[in-house]
């Protein structure tokens, strides 16, 4: 009868505005052809406060990503859970509070605005109420609404008990879209503790990481890439000379001669020869002292002024990955990890405790799979005041200025 569906379309518009503070599951699909792309949203709401969970699985290019948004008053906090990252934004003080985190994602699903937004709810019930054809059928504890074919059609699914939807899919000759939904006990949603991630200025698809053959691999090496960049305070020597130092926002790298120093608004740098200052940006640091020294800065300095983890760039997605054994050097415990693909081999040594590296051996291969140039280096850490030296500057230097960047690019 009409009045059944009208009824349950009703029924399910009254039972999302009165959804509260209960935590929602979402697995929301899109599918064209034969290809489907999947992302997961776990929404939490409490009065004007609001957390959304994002989690987007590996692509063939890009890796899996994990992000948290926690919407408290007018402050967003954002966390990278998988990189130990965060950012901050001032979110608008009016509107609801999916309509005032949307703004400032600048996009919000439409599966999340369903269950978060009681306007979009009864803008859905409105829409399925215009069409026709509808037919019933109760599949345990569902009520199964279905208009349209298996090729093109509209497909509700809701919870006898209260009236909420499990499943909402619509399906065209051109894609499927299909929501599905769960639904937890009530949340309270606070201000998140950010000790231990580093602030950006804003988070950036990264490259697919290597295949493991487990999970437990996959985190042991997520842990020692984070460990990098979270070695912010003290200093590293390699053993081809190069000395990196690290405090805080400022960085430094003395290869010989050619020496700089960042403290995240001035750059201070000689080539042996001459000597250099002035205010620059981060993003910056890289071009200027290209243009500066005789070498080249080290890829893992360039890595942390661009706000990326140190030897990410060195994994790739075409890669296997594994845990190859562990041994001890100099009374620590070491874990070694092997990546390979047809081209490039790595193998990094990993202190167990600290979770830095202490050794990376490289090999490149030819076609045939032959190693045609390996290298090794190794570091040793220090932290502390003492391993934080200042570059002595000379008492009557004659200062050029930074040159210009084309801007343009």
């Amino acid at each position: 009868m009409i009045s059944d569906y009208n009824t349950d379309f009703d029924r399910m518009q009254l039972a999302l505005a009165r959804l509260g503070s209960r935590a929602v599951r979402i697995v929301a699909t899109r599918k064209v052809g034969t290809v489907a792309d999947s992302i997961e949203f776990r929404l939490a709401q409490s009065g004007r406060n609001l957390q959304l969970r994002v989690i987007t699985p590996r692509t063939v290019a890009l890796d899996r990503t994990d992000y948290t948004y926690t919407l408290v008053g007018s402050k967003l906090t954002g966390m990278d859970l998988l990189n130990n990252e965060f950012i901050r934004r001032t979110a608008p003080s009016s509107g609801t509070p999916i309509a005032r985190l949307a703004k400032v994602l600048n996009a919000m699903d439409e599966s999340v605005r369903l269950v978060a937004n009681p306007a979009d709810a009864k803008d859905l019930a409105t829409r399925l109420k215009k069409e026709s054809g509808w037919k019933n059928q109760i599949v345990g504890s569902t009520s199964r609404w279905t208009r349209g074919t298996d090729k093109q059609g509209i497909v509700v699914e809701q919870r006898k008990a209260d009236g909420l939807p499990s499943l909402v899919r619509f399906r065209s000759a051109a894609e499927e879209i299909q929501w599905q939904y769960s639904y937890g006990a009530s949340t309270s949603v606070s201000a998140p503790a950010t000790a231990g991630f580093v602030s950006v200025d804003s988070f950036i698809a990264r490259p697919a990481l290597p295949r493991f053959p487990d999970l437990a691999t996959e985190n042991a090496v997520r842990t020692f890439l984070t460990a990098q960049k979270k070695f912010q305070r003290g200093s590293m020597v390699a053993t081809n000379g190069t000395k990196l130092y690290l405090n805080g926002a400022s960085i430094g790298e003395d290869s010989g001669k050619a020496k700089w120093r960042y403290d995240g608004k001035d750059l201070v740098a000689t080539n042996g020869t001459a000597w250099y200052r002035g205010r620059a940006r981060r993003r910056d640091v890289g071009k200027l002292l290209g243009e500066l020294l005789p070498t080249a800065i080290s890829t893992y300095a360039r890595e942390l002024l661009n706000g990326r983890a140190p030897y990410r760039y060195n994994l790739s997605g075409d890669m296997q990955g594994r845990l190859v054994g562990e041994l001890t050097l100099d009374g620590r415990k070491v874990n070694i990890f092997e990546f390979t693909n047809p081209q490039r081999r790595f193998v990094f040594q990993i202190d167990s405790a600290t979770k830095l590296v202490k050794q990376l051996e490289s090999e490149v291969k030819d076609r045939q799979g032959r190693a045609i140039s390996r290298s090794k280096v190794a570091f040793q850490y220090q932290t502390g005041a003492r391993a934080i030296p200042a570059i002595a500057l000379p008492a009557k230097a004659k200062w050029r200025a930074l040159p210009k960047l084309d801007q343009t690019l």
